[in-house]
């Protein structure tokens, strides 16, 4: 018994965090082929009502960083740092 509930905690935490360092387009994919399952057919409704509304710059809905939108505005225009330039000079060699 409790082998078999260590392994479902094992299993849980390797189902979440291969989904969370999974990247983003895959994601979405894996996550419209599960809401398309049969097998999750009914669970449809209640994922679709848990979703944010406002989430992302709404081109796309898979990143929370709304670049569009960031781009645009004044706040973020003053927020960005100044362009420095990076020289790489080879050593002399002795």
């Amino acid at each position: 018994m409790q082998s078999s509930i260590v392994a479902v905690v094992v299993l849980a935490c390797c189902v979440y965090s291969t989904w969370t360092l999974m990247p983003a387009a895959l994601r979405r994919c894996v996550a419209v082929a599960l809401v398309r399952s049969p097998l999750l057919a009914r669970w449809t409704p209640l994922l679709r009502a848990a979703k944010p509304a406002g989430v992302g710059c709404a081109s796309c809905g898979g990143c929370d960083k709304g670049a569009a939108t960031a781009a645009t505005s004044p706040a973020a225009a003053s927020a960005r740092p100044a362009v420095s330039v990076i020289r790489i000079v080879a050593r002399q060699r002795a």
